[in-house]
C-alpha cells in the first residue's frame, strides 16, 4: 500500500520530513544519533501515533535502518530512534 499525498499544512494523518545529501538537514530521530558530519539520507514521520525513522548512512561501513515505535510519545520515540541508530553506528 503506498502511503496518501498529504497537502502541506494539514495537522491530521500522516507527517513525514527528510534530507538529502547538500540539503537542509532536518535533525531528529536517525540524524540524532549519528556524530555531525556523517553524510546520510534519512526520512521520518507519523501515523496515528507512531513514530518511524530510517535512513541510509555512508561513510566507512554504510547501513540502512528502519525503526518504528509503537504508543511511544514523541519525545520518547525520537530518543528510541536515535538510541538505536548510535548502537549500529558504532557497530
Amino acid at each position: 500500500m503506498w502511503p496518501r499525498r498529504v497537502r502541506p499544512g494539514r495537522t491530521e494523518g500522516r507527517r513525514t520530513g527528510h534530507s538529502a545529501p547538500g540539503g537542509r538537514d532536518i535533525p531528529g530521530r536517525t540524524s540524532a544519533g549519528l556524530p555531525e558530519g556523517v553524510p546520510h539520507l534519512h526520512k521520518y514521520g507519523s501515523y496515528g501515533g507512531n513514530y518511524h525513522g530510517s535512513g541510509i548512512t555512508y561513510g566507512g561501513r554504510p547501513f540502512i535502518l528502519v525503526v518504528m515505535t509503537d504508543g511511544a510519545p514523541l519525545a520518547e520515540a525520537d530518543a528510541a530512534v536515535a538510541r538505536v541508530t548510535a548502537s549500529v553506528y558504532r557497530c
